[in-house]
């Protein structure tokens, strides 16, 4: 069963344009070393329960205008799909954040979803290599033309990093995603506890560096921020 480990009553940030509150899933098939959410990996304890979710949004009605549904990895579980549909029939707009891992069920709540934010992590060839475990490339492939193909509001983002990522890995994926909507870049800022130690004490790219990636991809998506917060 998929449990509840974090919830944030309140953001401005993670719903684009919109007062949210956030809903963070327990557990996720991907061991990035730089995760910010490493305590949802492996953590089962319930925070909170989906009643209870339910509940608090039928007292922010009018209040807020979207739900978050957020990880660790939210779809890895079908039970995520009825959790939506019980959101999107309370009137919220809901936005997903998801590694792609798991297309049978990303198809199947694409319905009940507003936005899409979908981690890309690298080029496929080194996908395996930054996730930390094996993975199946063409899982990822399907989830990618499912949100191209929906018609919902989507982004593609990507945390850069200096130990995976390089001028020809980022037009490595500009050639995989190329005439997507939107590509978000995302600064790596060092945490305490992340997976990987030896991250602990890495710095992200430079701005100006940041800036070059950004410009190899506008030149095949539509639009291409850098986000470094």
């Amino acid at each position: 069963m998929q449990t509840i480990g974090g919830f944030q009553r309140s953001t401005l940030i993670d719903f684009p344009g919109k007062v949210a509150c956030s809903v963070f899933f327990n557990g996720c098939n991907f061991k990035c070393g730089f995760c910010h959410n490493p305590f949802l990996i492996f953590n089962c304890s319930e925070l909170i329960s989906k009643e209870d979710v339910l509940s608090f949004l039928d007292k922010r009605v009018g209040l807020l205008d979207g739900v978050v549904l957020s990880g660790g990895e939210p779809c890895m579980s079908e039970e995520i799909v009825e959790f939506a549909r019980k959101v999107k029939e309370k009137g919220f707009l809901v936005k997903l954040d998801t590694n792609g891992a798991f297309p049978e069920v990303l198809e199947k709540v694409l319905p009940y979803v507003d936005y899409v934010a979908m981690d890309i992590k690298g080029s496929k060839e080194n996908y395996s290599k930054v996730i930390g475990v094996e993975i199946d490339i063409s899982k990822i492939e399907k989830s990618v033309e499912l949100v191209q193909e929906s018609g919902v509001e989507f982004e593609f983002r990507m945390t850069c990093l200096p130990k995976f990522h390089d001028k020809l890995e980022i037009f490595k994926i500009g050639q995989w995603l190329e005439g997507s909507s939107r590509f978000v870049i995302q600064q790596f800022i060092s945490k305490e506890e992340l997976i990987d130690p030896t991250l602990i004490c890495t710095k992200g790219f430079r701005e100006e560096e940041l800036k070059n990636f950004q410009e190899i991809l506008q030149k095949v998506i539509k639009k291409v921020d850098i986000r470094s917060n």
